[in-house]
């Protein structure tokens, strides 16, 4: 593949465009976070980037760090930037992607590699090392409000995706 042709977080849509359609045997995976963890991951990560780039030392933020982090992000807009239903989606505005849910990624990793047909697959790589939001009490780290506002900018990615909205 040349150079700088593919990409980390290249969506469906520029593959096509590069590769052609896709065959209908093809099966494209994806492997996606509930947005409320996206968003606190982001929060945790922009709190902590220029720390970790300059010592590599992994940090976590007490809780109204993050949250305070959250209003910015909300307030910025720079929330879409963990907005990826636009990555899985074909010319007709359709997921075309098979979930796997970060949070029981080893298990749904497991079972595509059997339904696939590989009875030994390679052992996946720990690649999240900071906060592991997927282990939080989501209505304990955020504000209703702030749930509020993830629930209408996250709208089609709870529907698509199959996550459950906390109840407020």
């Amino acid at each position: 593949m040349p150079v700088g042709k593919y990409y980390n977080h290249m969506s469906l849509r520029e593959l096509v465009r590069s590769l052609g359609e896709i065959p209908d045997d093809f099966r494209v995976i994806c492997v996606e976070r509930s947005p409320y963890y996206k968003v606190i991951s982001l929060a945790n990560w922009s709190a902590n980037s220029a720390v970790y780039r300059d010592t590599g030392a992994i940090q976590n933020v007490d809780i109204e760090g993050i949250r305070t982090k959250i209003d910015q992000l909300l307030e910025s807009g720079a929330v879409k930037r963990v907005y990826n239903r636009h990555l899985y989606v074909d010319a007709n505005d359709v997921v075309r992607a098979e979930l796997l849910r970060f949070e029981n990624l080893g298990a749904e990793y497991e079972k595509l590699m059997l339904a696939l047909g590989v009875s030994q697959p390679l052992p996946l790589p720990h690649v999240k090392k900071g906060l592991q939001s997927e282990r939080l009490n989501v209505v304990g780290y955020l504000r209703r409000d702030q749930i509020e506002k993830i629930h209408l900018i996250f709208e089609r990615e709870f529907e698509d995706f199959g996550y459950a909205k906390v109840a407020l």
